[in-house]
Parts: C-alpha cells; sequence; structure tokens
C-alpha cells in the first residue's frame, strides 16, 4: 500500500511527528480543494481581472477577522 508522511505537532512548540497515511486518507483531505483549486481556474480563464496577493490576502485576513461579509 502506498502511503504519504504527513507531519503532526505533538503540543505546542513540540517536536513534530511524522505519520502515515494511505492513498485514501490523503485524498479525503485534499479532494475538496483540488475541486475548488480547479474552479478558480476555470473561473481565471473566463476574464481578465487579476488581483495582487496584497489583495487576496488582504480580503482573507478581513474574513478571518470579522470584518468582511463573505
Amino acid at each position: 500500500m502506498d502511503a504519504h508522511l504527513i507531519a503532526s505537532p505533538l503540543q505546542a512548540g513540540s517536536a513534530v511527528r511524522l505519520e502515515r497515511m494511505s492513498i485514501e486518507q490523503c485524498s479525503e483531505l485534499t479532494d475538496g480543494i483540488e475541486r475548488k483549486l480547479d474552479e478558480a481556474d476555470a473561473a481565471a480563464e473566463q476574464t481578465a481581472v487579476r488581483y495582487s496577493s496584497s489583495e487576496v490576502f488582504g480580503r482573507a485576513r478581513s474574513r478571518i477577522d470579522g470584518r468582511a461579509e463573505i
């Protein structure tokens, strides 16, 4: 069985323990993200609008901090 290593923190400020994860487990964690990235790529092909990293991360920070509506 193929397996991937993942980092798993034991506790704050401690060493990192590596654990094995199966392909299926890895896919379960990443498939949704991959789908969203594919959607973003498709949307980007439909428009010439581009955003700087400052704009993107600034919006993300605002949403995380609760200052902006999603």
